[in-house]
């Protein structure tokens, strides 16, 4: 049986779920480990985004949402107060012979969230490493937009709809088929 590290923003709870499947594989203890989800993540310091690698315009040009830079800013010094530059804080920074051999990855990515940039990128990066990525950007939502009621609100259905499907087929079988799983009561 395989398993699936899956982590909903929390500001850098998501680089550290990354962290820690990296962590992991450098220890050699990943092959278990199929899949990674990341959900709305910051996957890098805001001291250390490789700025002159990619275009990180949403950092500053994404107002008026639930995270702005400053908050964004204030929650990572307050996990981080060093600001590290270290992988582990900053999975986008680790070396690439780690990234390559990461999970297969979906990154789920909010529009209007200062983090879809890094996000992205850290999509990109995967993905130039030939690491199987499925990244998903729900166009116009704003950083924690899947803590609404999942049953009113449908990009945040569509957000879980899509990591349910994307953790079928990578353990390739559907969840309602698994002894553990159990149908929610509706």
């Amino acid at each position: 049986m395989g398993i699936i590290i899956q982590h909903q923003a929390a500001t850098d709870h998501s680089a550290q779920a990354a962290s820690v499947v990296l962590q992991t594989i450098s220890d050699g203890l990943g092959p278990g480990i199929q899949g990674i989800v990341l959900d709305l993540p910051q996957v890098c310091h805001y001291k250390h985004l490789p700025v002159e690698s990619y275009e990180l315009l949403s950092l500053r040009d994404v107002t008026g949402t639930t995270l702005t830079e400053h908050k964004m800013q204030r929650y990572s010094d307050a996990y981080h107060p060093k600001g590290d530059n270290d992988w582990r804080v900053s999975p986008l920074l680790a070396p690439v012979e780690l990234l390559a051999r990461m999970p297969t990855t979906l990154l789920q990515i909010a529009g209007a969230d200062p983090l879809r940039d890094e996000g992205i990128a850290f999509a990109q990066l995967l993905q130039s490493l030939h690491v199987p990525v499925t990244l998903r950007v729900y166009a116009g939502e704003c950083h924690g937009f899947r803590a609404a009621a999942l049953r009113m609100y449908t990009p945040a259905v569509t957000a879980a709809s899509d990591m349910e499907g994307f953790i079928k087929i990578v353990l390739g079988a559907t969840l309602a088929d698994s002894p553990s799983w159990t149908r929610p009561h509706t």
